[in-house]
């Protein structure tokens, strides 16, 4: 029994060592596979940046002074890392890292002895552009000066100078990389850009046609038709000669139409002439060259001088035709005698004068008047009293029948003078050009029809609307605290109007009033006046508050003084 016992207790020690033997290997084992994972995450972030540098390098282009030293730093710390594998754990295959570690060495080494070319950092500064271009485009940041078209461009130019550094460099890689966007660039703009052939014959067309513009803009086409006759044939040469060396997405559509836009002033030019335009040949036209003439309804390209009106009376219907011998901008340049003069091109309008009795009352430069820029004619319906197509005609003509009104006159002459006029604001450019027509008519007011058009048509001031009695009062109590100076005043409203929020509850309700004021000369002026009473969560105020106000018009005194 006692043998037994002394049998059973070696038997448990020798177990318990055998169990914590056992324990404690896979607690080394453990230690050992998180010591060897370890290394391995260093060297593969340092291997990975050591591939980075290898990614963005070009070659016969060194390194980055940083990148360089970084690099060495890196080697040293990854050589180290294999000789503490090696030692320390010479079971573990490493072989991934060790051939990596030995491709990138051997890579590196050779670009630090790697011959620099004398473009390199030409070619180091057009990659720059490259990579920004290659970013997305609702990541990269862009503005005038950086975007798409200057990044291009500037890419462009550093590869056109670094080609022409080192004519022996393979720029292969290079050129098919940039390729995409320099084809959107070209595709975009019609322009070719630097490193692409054709570059030197489009440059030598472009720069041609900048000075001939510059003869042209200036209406200075027949005065040096002869040099320009030789650079148009000089640009076709060269435009010509860049599409054919250019790429095959190269349309330089925009250039060609610049040209041919030369070549049309210059058949105008030959003519005497600016610009080309469409003769009117009508019986109406040739009639009446130099004349503005009237009628009380539209006058066409063939009308009838049976329509013509020499007295007018106020209230109808009033239409004026002009009839030129020759566009504003012809007309322009022939008085300059066709001299060098900024603004001619575009720059040549129109200047009307309204006078009456022989005194000027208005003077004024029409927004495109005629249709010259689309249709150039010799002739231009210029006003239309019931229609808003001429809207500042009729608007200048209302100061006319106010003017008429405020001398107290039942009849005047309108004269309406049109003028070829240069916006152009620089010393020594004549503004005024030639007269282009005149024109002249009675304007009769004398009739009780007139005078019921001065009272109550268009110049006049609205009449008193149905809340005018019931909020007058509260309406000049507010004029009053905010010391509103006026001759007359009334409500013009006849209901109230609910304004109310994107929640549709009601914020205030308005009505609107006119507010007059006539001075020493007999001339009165109205503006419209809203008024409000706010809403303030269960009803509205009980008095009234000022709104907003309308801008002032001039209207006619005989409609202010039936109310006052």
């Amino acid at each position: 029994m006692t043998g037994f016992r002394i049998f059973l207790h070696c038997f448990v020690a020798l177990l318990i060592i055998q169990t914590n033997t056992a324990i404690g290997a896979n607690s080394e084992q453990e230690v050992t596979d998180k010591k060897v994972l370890s290394i391995f995450n260093k060297l593969d972030k340092n291997l990975s940046k050591l591939e980075g540098f290898v990614d963005t390098a070009i070659p016969a282009v060194p390194l980055k002074s940083a990148q360089s030293k970084q690099s060495k730093s890196i080697f040293k710390g990854v050589e180290s890392d294999l000789k503490k594998l090696s030692k320390s754990y010479p079971d573990i295959d490493a072989s991934n890292y060790r051939n990596r570690f030995t491709s990138l060495k051997s890579f590196l080494e050779n670009k630090e002895n790697e011959p620099t070319s004398p473009a390199a950092k030409d070619i180091e500064n057009m990659m720059m552009h490259v990579l920004y271009l290659e970013m997305d485009p609702d990541k990269r940041s862009e503005s005038a000066s950086r975007n798409f078209y200057t990044e291009t461009f500037k890419a462009s130019t550093k590869l056109a100078e670094a080609q022409e550094k080192d004519p022996d460099y393979d720029f292969s890689v290079l050129i098919e990389r940039f390729a995409p966007h320099a084809q959107k660039f070209v595709e975009d703009s019609g322009r070719l850009l630097p490193h692409l052939s054709g570059y030197a014959e489009y440059m030598r067309a472009d720069e041609l046609q900048s000075k001939a513009d510059a003869y042209v803009l200036a209406g200075a086409a027949l005065s040096y038709k002869a040099e320009l006759d030789k650079m148009v044939v000089e640009i076709d040469k060269n435009l010509a000669l860049s599409k054919e060396k250019g790429p095959k997405y190269f349309k330089p559509s925009k250039a060609e139409a610049q040209l041919d836009f030369t070549k049309q002033v210059l058949v105008a030019a030959a003519r005497n002439e600016l610009k080309e335009f469409d003769k009117i040949d009508t019986q109406c036209q040739t009639e009446n060259i130099g004349k503005v003439v009237f009628a009380n309804k539209k006058l066409e390209d063939n009308c009838e001088s049976s329509s013509f009106i020499e007295s007018y009376e106020v209230g109808q219907p009033l239409y004026l035709r002009a009839a030129f011998e020759d566009i504003a901008s012809n007309a322009y340049v022939k008085m300059r005698n066709h001299e060098r003069t900024p603004g001619v091109h575009g720059g040549i309008e129109q200047k009307i004068v309204f006078s009456l009795d022989g005194k000027e009352v208005f003077t004024f430069i029409p927004f495109l008047v005629s249709e010259e820029m689309d249709r150039p004619a010799t002739s231009s319906v210029l006003m239309d009293t019931t229609r808003l197509d001429h809207k500042e005609f009729f608007r200048h003509f209302d100061k006319v029948l106010l003017e008429m009104a405020s001398t107290g006159k039942d009849k005047a002459n309108f004269g309406i003078e049109v003028y070829a006029y240069n916006s152009t604001k620089q010393p020594g450019v004549p503004n005024d050009g030639p007269l282009l027509a005149k024109g002249e008519i009675l304007i009769d007011a004398s009739s009780d029809a007139a005078k019921k058009f001065m009272r109550e048509g268009k110049l006049a001031i609205s009449s008193p609307g149905e809340l005018d009695d019931s909020l007058h009062d509260m309406a000049v109590a507010a004029l009053e605290r905010n010391k509103v100076e006026y001759d007359l005043f009334h409500i013009t409203s006849d209901q109230m109007t609910i304004v109310k929020n994107v929640l549709d509850i009601p914020l205030k309700r308005v009505v609107r009033g006119i507010i007059v004021s006539k001075s020493d000369d007999n001339r009165c002026t109205a503006y419209p006046q809203w008024f409000a009473q706010v809403f303030d969560g269960t009803g509205y105020t009980k008095g009234v508050s000022l709104d907003k106000r309308e801008h002032s018009k001039g209207v006619s005194c005989s409609s202010v003084e039936q109310y006052l």
